[in-house]
């Protein structure tokens, strides 16, 4: 049996390995960058971090915070905050569409789509992402006891 030489392949796995954590941390980093620049009232510098983000992994969850967050949720509160209200509207479509259980992407849809003229539907998004919020806080006072 010829002798396989297993380092390049051990080589090329770690290097795969090493790329993908390095990207997953670049867009840990840019998210929070946004987060903070957009707590600290800078929505536009905020907006350019969270792009960044959605450019290099547009499924990104945020799921360390108290609520779970897709990158085009990001997006879209950025736009929001901006004034911005056509191109919220398309990021947090993108988030809703992503991610079912992203409440607050329904919550800002809602405003947006409130603001718009759309109140019906605005409001149909704002009760679900209240709901989804009331059945997360419910989840965790019972299950934390």
């Amino acid at each position: 049996m010829p002798k396989v030489n297993l380092y390049p392949l051990s080589f090329l796995a770690l290097t795969a390995l090493l790329s993908a954590c390095g990207a997953a941390f670049q867009v840990g980093t840019e998210i929070q960058a946004g987060r903070y620049a957009l707590m600290t009232g800078k929505s536009d510098v905020a907006l350019g971090h969270f792009q960044r983000a959605s450019e290099l992994d547009p499924n990104y969850i945020l799921n360390f915070s108290a609520f779970q967050e897709g990158v085009w949720t990001y997006v879209g509160k950025a736009y929001y905050d901006t004034g911005k209200f056509s191109e919220a509207r398309q990021a947090l479509e993108r988030a809703r569409s992503r991610y079912n259980d992203d409440q607050l992407a329904k919550i800002y849809l809602g405003l947006v789509l409130a603001r718009d003229g759309d109140r019906e539907r605005g409001l149909k998004e704002l009760q679900g992402g209240m709901r989804g919020l009331h059945d997360w806080l419910e989840h965790i006072v019972y299950n934390t006891e």
